[in-house]
């Protein structure tokens, strides 16, 4: 059950819902803008007592009008798209690991040598974000 906060929700605040040592929430900020309301959610995940941005399966922040940032361990991170998108003036980041990749053209380049690559040289791969493709 997500909590809502009009600040960033304190270590305190999770270890009263859920005693995991890392537990993934949803944090849903509404600002009021006039009659127009802007909800904008976020995913973080509690290590070490501290919130970091985190998800697996879709953006870690989000809002109504399009806006997204896909997180990896506080890092911008997305192997199946850009990492950031911003539809109001159409900007897209794509970022692997918190490296950002200037064009989509090397950005695509980049993934299918990965997907290329033989499974077994994936899994010995330095490079941890290697481990994601099937």
């Amino acid at each position: 059950m997500a909590k809502h906060y009009s600040s960033r929700p304190r270590a305190r605040d999770l270890y009263e819902t859920k005693n995991h040592a890392r537990e993934i929430h949803v944090i849903i900020y509404t600002k009021e803008n006039g009659k127009q309301h802007l909800t904008i959610r976020k995913w973080y995940e509690l290590s070490n007592k501290s919130f970091v941005y985190h998800r697996i399966d879709g953006p870690a922040i989000k809002d109504d009008q399009g806006y997204e940032i896909w997180c990896k361990e506080n890092k911008y991170h997305r192997i199946d798209g850009p990492a950031v998108v911003d539809p109001s003036n159409g900007h897209m980041g794509w970022f692997i690991e918190g490296d950002f990749i200037p064009t989509e053209e090397e950005f695509k380049k980049l993934i299918q040598e990965v997907r290329d690559m033989p499974l077994v040289l994936r899994l010995i791969d330095p490079r941890k974000w290697v481990r994601e493709f099937k």
